[in-house]
């Protein structure tokens, strides 16, 4: 039947089949040899990863010059990885970003270098102008050099408006301006800078140049371009560097802490309302700095104040030396005796002795430079010379020791009432007493007497109080004691003693107001009584 195989012819097909695959192998080995053999067994070591390994680099190559496929298969990792490195690790970007930095460093310091020029010119340009004369005179008045105080006018600004513009789609993200400006339609004004931009970049065939400011009038557009977003700020006055530093910073700022908001950008500004503090930190304002002005009036007034108080004291330094001199010319006239000076205003007094055979006072001031002081002199004629007079023998030493000691202390200066001044009667026993003083004083050291003292005791009456009758009475014993070393008595010699009224002398008042001289010594052994 035909439904029924021959189980012989079966079998006998399955034992013909065994032989022909161990035939198959020796054939290939055969052909191939032992080579293949160990291709085999190298293949079947390596892993899949290893095999794509060796040839992926030609085969993205080999790719790359037929078609764009590669890029946009890796271009979605690439990025996320960029964008998770840039905010966890910033460094490492600055860092490869670095060798770019450098020329965009150099750019910036060609435009202040740009800039400063500009300045300059402006300054040149109007050094001959009265406004530069008043420049220099207001500089002088300042204390600064010329240049610093008109840079100092030249380089006022204020930011007035901030724009945040996205720079793919022209759109305004966020803006802020300050009080004093009118809020107008920045759509607009953002969509018109958008294409002047895209104008310039067409006309001259350079699509990477980009408009980095506009001027009108005295206000000027400063546009600062990013990778995502561009900042524009309406400007009055002069653009410096540091206001273009700080420009840079925020749009720096801004790119970090919305970096996914920009590359994302739907027209969407609501993520950017945090944006706006940013933006308020651009308003700028640098007023005009007025160089503070020096109190020349008050200079000059007090240098005038000044220039009188030391004409005063030259003045006064001159007529103290020209009075100085006035009185030692008098001292040193011979046989004059300066009794009392006083001073009224410009009008020197003095009260004096001579001697009848000197040259009248007259004489004396005629031949003397006064100015600026009127010299009145009020003469006594008296014998200085009392030797001249003396009839008796000259007396030994001692003798004539104790003799001039006696003298002296039997000598009584009388005083009126309330009074320390001498009158002329008791001033002409001033020179007896400073010729016999000097003699003891001889004496004393041709005696060998080391220590002698003159004393000059002042007495008062009963008219006052104890304390006024002990003040004048220590008044009168200095004025005497003032003659005496005014006549050229050492004041080492001299002491002076005040004690007022002694209730126990029984004597007038009259001769109760005196001075007395008493000399107190150590007496050699050697006198003969």
């Amino acid at each position: 039947m035909a439904g029924v195989k021959d189980p012989q012819v079966q079998g006998s097909a399955e034992t013909t089949a065994q032989p022909l695959g161990d035939d198959f192998d020796r054939l290939q080995q055969l052909i191939l040899g032992p080579d293949y053999s160990r291709a085999l067994r190298s293949i079947a070591a390596q892993s899949e990863t290893d095999r794509v390994a060796a040839v992926v680099a030609e085969a993205i190559q080999q790719r790359a010059q037929t078609d764009q496929g590669v890029q946009q298969a890796i271009e979605p990792a690439v990025t996320a990885s960029l964008d998770q490195m840039i905010q966890k690790q910033p460094h490492r970007i600055t860092n490869v970003l670095y060798p770019i930095i450098g020329p965009a460093i150099r750019k910036s310091v060609a435009a202040a270098l740009a800039e400063m020029m500009n300045n300059l010119n402006d300054i040149l340009s109007q050094s001959l102008s009265m406004k530069a004369w008043w420049w220099r005179i207001a500089a002088w008045r300042s204390g600064i050099s010329y240049g610093e105080f008109a840079l100092l006018k030249t380089l006022l600004y204020q930011v007035d408006q901030v724009l945040l513009i996205h720079k793919d789609t022209g759109l305004l993200i966020a803006e802020t301006n300050t009080e004093s400006v009118i809020s107008e339609d920045t759509e607009l004004v953002t969509s018109m800078l958008t294409a002047i931009n895209d104008f310039v970049s067409d006309s001259f065939k350079q699509p990477g140049s980009r408009i980095e400011s506009i001027r009108f009038g005295e206000h000027t557009i400063e546009i600062i371009v990013g990778p995502m977003a561009v900042l524009a700020a309406k400007v009055k006055g002069s653009v410096t560097p540091a206001l273009v530093n700080n420009l840079n910073e925020t749009l720096e700022v801004i790119h970090q802490r919305f970096f996914s908001e920009l590359e994302y950008f739907d027209g969407n500004k609501t993520p950017f309302t945090e944006a706006q503090p940013l933006l308020s930190t651009c308003l700028l304002h640098k007023a005009q700095e007025k160089p503070r002005r020096k109190p020349w009036l008050a200079y000059g007034l007090v240098s005038l104040l000044i220039i009188g108080c030391c004409l005063k004291f030259g003045y006064w330094w001159y007529a103290e030396h020209k009075k100085a001199d006035i009185v030692q010319a008098i001292k040193q006239q011979p046989d004059y005796i300066l009794i009392n000076q006083s001073q009224t205003g410009k009008q020197l007094n003095f009260v004096l002795l001579r001697d009848p055979a000197t040259p009248p006072p007259e004489a004396l001031l005629a031949a003397m430079d006064t100015a600026p002081w009127q010299v009145g002199i009020e003469a006594h004629s008296a014998p200085l010379h009392p030797a001249a007079i003396q009839t008796a023998p000259e007396p030994t030493a001692d003798q004539r020791w104790r003799e001039l000691v006696a003298n002296v202390q039997s000598t009584r200066l009388y005083f009126s009432v309330d009074s320390n001044q001498l009158s002329i009667e008791e001033a002409n026993k001033i020179p007896l007493l400073v010729n016999s003083l000097e003699s003891i004083a001889e004496l004393a050291t041709t005696l060998g007497i080391k220590h002698h003292q003159i004393v000059v005791t002042g007495f008062a009456d009963p008219s006052g109080d104890p304390t006024a009758n002990a003040a004048i009475s220590r008044n009168r014993a200095q004025a005497v004691a003032d003659l005496l070393t005014t006549n050229g008595l050492s004041e080492n010699l001299i002491t002076v003693w005040g004690v007022g009224h002694l209730n126990a002398l029984d004597m007038p008042t009259e001769d109760q107001r005196i001075v007395t001289i008493q000399i107190l010594s150590s007496e050699p052994a050697s006198w003969t009584p």
